[in-house]
């Protein structure tokens, strides 16, 4: 398969896939069914494609915000902190609240934040998401950290 193009499996289950910005390569996958929709988005530099408003300035940027339009659940790259992200620039992780942004601006109905950074402990990891997910609260976005055992439904 290649990219921008779909694989169906009887014709209930439609695959489709993106290539992100990451410089060792990676794609999302989007899996639509029964008239829902998900796409994991891990290894992705969403910082090298949109402005910090999330306004896309690559043709990149314009088509991931059209890949993951209206989705109803997307898993996110958000490995670092804006602070961070100043010194690791072109690693092929995203700035949590950058990722959270996009998401807003596309339309995302749930979002995951994933791919921490292991040198991140539970209780940073825990004031970070409790920061950024209040700023979030009044959106009809619901957003969350991924957190091992987490199980879900969409």
């Amino acid at each position: 398969i290649e990219v921008g193009e779909s694989l169906s499996f009887d014709k209930q289950v439609q695959v489709t896939f993106f290539e992100m910005d990451n410089p060792g390569s990676s794609y999302a996958i989007k899996l639509t069914m029964n008239g829902k929709s998900m796409v994991y988005a891990t290894d992705n530099e969403l910082n090298l494609a949109f402005e910090d408003d999330a306004t896309p300035k690559t043709e990149r940027g314009v088509a991931y915000l059209e890949y993951i339009k209206d989705v109803d659940f997307l898993i996110a790259d958000g490995q670092y902190t804006v602070e961070e992200y100043k010194g690791k620039e072109g690693w092929g992780h995203t700035t949590a609240d950058l990722a959270l942004r996009v998401a807003k601006k596309a339309g995302v109905k749930k979002v995951s934040i994933f791919h921490h950074d292991p040198m991140h402990t539970d209780s940073f990891l825990d004031d970070m998401s409790l920061d950024l997910i209040e700023a979030y609260n009044d959106s009809a976005m619901e957003v969350f950290w991924a957190r091992e055992g987490l199980s879900i439904s969409f």
